[in-house]
């Protein structure tokens, strides 16, 4: 960026005297603009929370846990409170990926807007929240007996069998003859030869667990057909954990029968009421509130409703709390404006620290960091055919250039796992041709009469927005939920920016949606066209470092406040101070020079045998650093000098500063790259003065607890994790006054950094101590 340049984007950055920063007052004036543009540009998010206690697996890198169904419960029980008292509160399975042996759950909160808007759904005493009061199983036999008749039924319910372990086992009727049952997938419960004897010796082993009413109707009124099973004692559950209602042997019942089932039964001590597939969600409305009264009357207490979530329905509102690696997601309904969004906002940070969670974590080292689940964020429009990203096709390519020329908003966002094995990684980060492709493919994409042709602009896009294997889903610009007939939830008309961490407070999620909105609206008023740039080694080498990335941010910043927003630098501060905390300073004659995190890719390493399988580990034992000087003319006086290895500097004259980086290896890692390399940490920088060539101030920076024994436990408060930072950047006198020869000039090794003095490679410079 050139010096005029620069000198108008820090003038555009800063807004008039008076004017109001505060990113939601920012986010109505982006309401506004898209208003006058015609457009409604909703947003949506998927935050994560930890438990304050997360040292164990399912708060780390397990999605399923002893204790991750209670918090989820008591999330979404304070959540009801906060955002819609009198909502319906669900429990089902959601998505079941690879070597997992069950889906995973999800806890939804449905409730209507609009003319509905207000109308409780069903009573907040209904729904199980924790395992006080549990039910004997004589509950569910009461609810069966009784629901059929409250549905208006003369029918009744049947009971489920569950195939005991003993069934599985050969056993010995009176007569000694041996006989072996088993559970026949099309068949049943069979049994060779099966006599009257043979049941009678075989009935302990199959017992009731549950009760099986199939459902069929709308508009409130219900039928109940028996299901005409091959045997009356054919009605055995396929084994598992899950709900029977999702064990039923449907297999069984003839082609054309309705495999609709209400079903009932008394799990772990909590009564569930399985529901069914239904038409409409007036007809889920009428069951539920069947069921409500039937419980009431009965004085069951608290149930737990899982089966199917209510189905679409224009005026019905959703939000979801799901299990996800290490965390818990909530999934936020689009909102149409930033109050709407400001709503779900706070509504979450406010209700996590009485369930017992947080918004960030610590690591050992003291250092804040986000949950690592990530926050990300989606943008569309109302439907489908709403959605902008349709209505104008140079939408999304314009969003695509511009975030391909900002590496700010790839960087300054993010978590500490970036790169092209990240879980967002940019376009350029992915293969080769990408880039190349991509721009054939905007190109075609800008030149479409609007409303676009969907199916085809998602087909010309999948590929290319994707990271390194193809996954399309981890792409720092992710189109899964755009329109993919192929994925369930595919055909949305979302975008998903995944490029954004968990941030510890509401406001710096209110100014991440408010920056994604701004955007969108500027591009909405002026598509960006210009072509894809080829940053090549500078995307890791400057862009690394938090200077370059704050300068990169400001021109954004520019860009929109040229569009009519009053965004400032402040409303992003806290995210760049929270993604490249301060180290510490080495303060000598007047000057304090800055020790900044910086950013380190972790590669992915080739696969290793695990357990009968592969796995592919990552490299985290590099680490970066940005040193800051705030004198331009230092470096003809001095020397930094990094485990000995004179480092380079870059003159930014704008800022009147020297700004350079360090790179070195923290630890050995096994598997993991440079194997021949040993841990260069502990990390001593010394300032050598030229004119005599000794140290005249040195700090030692090291990876771990100084006496280099365990930690007990993670801090557990910020001040406990400012200290850990500090005791492991420490003077070092002992060093102050030494002598230094080092030679003149260097051979850069090939490959290495303009801006980051890489310790691994540090051999090409020749140097001698002394």
């Amino acid at each position: 960026m050139s010096k005029a340049a620069g000198k108008a984007a820090k003038e555009a950055v800063t807004p008039p005297a008076g004017t109001i920063t505060d990113p939601v007052e920012v986010g109505k004036a982006i309401d506004r603009k898209l208003a006058a543009l015609g457009i409604v540009l909703t947003a949506g998010g998927e935050p994560t929370f930890i438990a304050d206690d997360h040292e164990n697996d399912e708060w780390n890198v397990a999605a399923l846990g002893p204790t991750k169904l209670a918090y989820g419960r008591r999330f979404a029980a304070a959540l009801r409170k906060r955002l819609a008292p009198g909502c319906l509160l669900t429990h089902t399975m959601g998505k079941l990926y690879p070597g997992e042996p069950l889906p995973r759950w999800a806890i939804g909160l449905h409730w209507r807007q609009g003319e509905h808007g207000g109308q409780p759904l069903a009573d907040d005493g209904l729904f199980r929240i924790d395992r006080k009061h549990l039910q004997a199983t004589t509950a569910a036999d009461r609810l069966a007996k009784a629901l059929p008749g409250a549905l208006g039924l003369k029918g009744k319910c049947t009971p489920a069998l569950e195939a005991a372990g003993a069934v599985l086992q050969e056993i010995e009727d009176k007569s000694g003859r041996r006989i072996v049952p088993y559970f026949k997938p099309g068949h049943g419960f069979v049994v060779p030869k099966l006599t009257a004897k043979d049941r009678a010796a075989l009935r302990p082993f199959a017992r009731p667990v549950g009760w099986v009413l199939p459902l069929n109707g709308s508009k409130g009124e219900w039928t109940s057909e028996p299901w005409p099973l091959p045997e009356p004692g054919d009605l055995v559950l396929w084994p598992g954990q899950s709900p029977i209602g999702l064990r039923l042997p449907l297999h069984l019942l003839p082609p054309r029968v309705s495999r609709c089932a209400l079903t009932i039964e008394v799990r772990e001590g909590e009564l569930g009421v399985f529901i069914p597939p239904v038409p409409t969600l007036d007809d889920y409305l009428d069951l539920v509130a069947k069921i409500e009264a039937c419980v009431r009357k009965l004085k069951l207490g608290p149930i737990v409703l899982e089966g199917y979530a209510p189905p679409n329905d224009g005026t019905l509102t959703r939000l979801n709390v799901i299990a996800d690696p290490g965390v818990l997601e909530v999934n936020l309904p689009p909102a149409a404006d930033t109050a709407g969004y400001a709503r779900y906002v706070e509504a979450l940070y406010d209700a996590a620290p009485e369930c017992g969670l947080r918004s960030w974590k610590y690591k050992y080292t003291g250092r804040k960091i986000g949950t690592g689940g990530g926050a990300h964020i989606l943008l569309g429009g109302p439907t489908a055919e709403m959605s902008p990203f349709f209505l104008r096709p140079t939408l999304l390519p314009s969003f695509v250039r511009f975030f391909q020329h900002h590496p700010s908003l790839s960087y300054l966002f993010t978590g500490l796992f970036t790169g092209p094995s990240s879980q967002a990684p940019r376009i350029d980060e992915s293969e080769y041709e990408v880039p190349y492709e991509l721009e054939i493919a905007l190109r075609g994409a800008e030149a479409m009469t609007p409303p676009a042709d969907k199916a085809l602009l998602d087909r010309m896009l999948r590929n290319l927005l994707m990271d390194t294997l193809g996954n399309t889903h981890r792409a720092e610009i992710s189109i899964d939920k755009f329109w993919n007939p192929f994925a369930p939830n595919g055909c949305l008309g979302l975008v998903e920016f995944r490029a954004f961490e968990m941030p510890p407070r509401p406001a710096m999620l209110m100014a991440a949606v408010a920056l994604l909105r701004g955007i969108g609206a500027a591009l909405l008023a002026r598509p960006f066209s210009k072509p894809l740039k080829r940053w090549g080694p500078a995307l890791h080498d400057q862009y690394a470092m938090p200077h370059f990335l704050r300068l990169d941010m400001e021109e954004v910043i520019a860009f929109l406040n040229r569009h009519g927003f009053a965004f400032d630098w402040s409303h992003f501060a806290e995210w760049f101070d929270f993604r490249f905390p301060l180290v510490g300073t080495l303060a000598v004659a007047g000057r304090s020079i800055e020790f900044r995190q910086a950013i380190e890719p972790w590669p992915v390493l080739g696969e290793q045998p695990d357990g009968g399988g592969v796995s592919r580990f990552v490299d985290s034992s590099t680490d970066r650093l940005q040193i800051a000087i705030p004198d331009i003319d230092w470096a003809e006086r001095h020397l930094l000098l990094a485990n000995g290895v004179p480092l380079r500097f870059f003159r930014d004259r704008e800022r009147e500063r020297l700004v350079g980086a360090v790179r070195y290896r923290m630890y050995t890692c096994v598997p993991g790259l440079q194997p021949h390399i040993p841990p260069q940490s502990p990390l001593r920088f010394e300032l050598v003065e030229h004119a005599t060539r000794r140290v005249i101030a040195a700090k030692t920076l090291r990876n771990w607890k100084p006496d280099d024994q365990p930690y007990e436990g993670l801090p557990q408060n910020d001040l406990e994790a400012a200290k850990r930072v500090a005791e492991r950047f420490t003077d070092s006198p002992e060093f102050v006054g030494e002598r230094r020869v080092i030679p003149m000039g260097g051979k850069r090794f090939e490959g290495q950094g303009l801006y980051t003095t890489d310790l691994r490679c540090a051999g090409s410079w020749g140097l001698i101590s002394g």
